[in-house]
């Protein structure tokens, strides 16, 4: 990690055999505990395309549509706060 304010991430060697076996990997944890960051440093790199669902425009397209939302997506994303939008499991 560059970031020397940042807490190592020990979960990031788990996430990415997660990945490995698996198209979509759920992570979890109490608030504020670095989930989006854990989720932006590891999967931006990789190319990942970040989406938040705290985004009215997006929870919007997400609930009114979820299968034309998840049909949309690109081949890789990371989708914060999926909760909200309970349609898209």
């Amino acid at each position: 990690m560059s970031n020397s304010n940042l807490y190592p991430r020990l979960v990031e060697r788990k996430l990415a055999t997660a990945l490995e076996g698996s198209p979509v990997v759920l992570v979890h944890g109490p608030r504020q505990c670095g989930k989006t960051t854990l989720a932006q440093m590891f999967g931006t790199p990789l190319g990942y395309a970040y989406f938040s669902l705290d985004d009215d425009a997006t929870r919007s397209g997400a609930t009114e549509d979820p299968r034309g939302f998840a049909s949309d997506l690109p081949e890789r994303a990371i989708i914060d706060e999926v909760q909200r939008a309970p349609a898209l499991f």
